[in-house]
């Protein structure tokens, strides 16, 4: 069966118009899928990834510097002491609002 040479989707013989792609199939004569691509998967052999013990090792990325961490740790620090400051500050105002 023909296939679209732009996008390789099995097209019809008198197809005109590529119905996957759009392509124009008259600039170019479609082409035949050769008998390895139609055969089946099953009669390939694929190579298997080598096991773990043939793997080298890698080492993972450090996701944060140490300095970037510090810096996260203390503004998070900082903007815990702003909320309870302003919370204290909350309740002073409403006791003496209420009372």
């Amino acid at each position: 069966m023909p296939v679209c040479p732009h996008c390789g989707a099995e097209v019809q013989p008198e197809d005109i118009i590529c119905g996957n792609c759009g392509g124009d199939l008259r600039e170019t004569p479609p082409l035949e899928l050769s008998q390895e691509e139609t055969s089946p998967q099953a009669d390939r052999v694929e190579e298997l990834p080598p096991s773990s013990e043939e793997m080298p090792e890698v080492e993972a990325p450090a996701l944060m510097s140490p300095i970037s961490r510090t810096l996260w740790i203390v503004v998070g620090v900082v903007l815990f002491m702003l909320l309870c400051c302003c919370g204290t500050l909350s309740l002073i105002a409403l006791t003496r609002i209420f009372s």
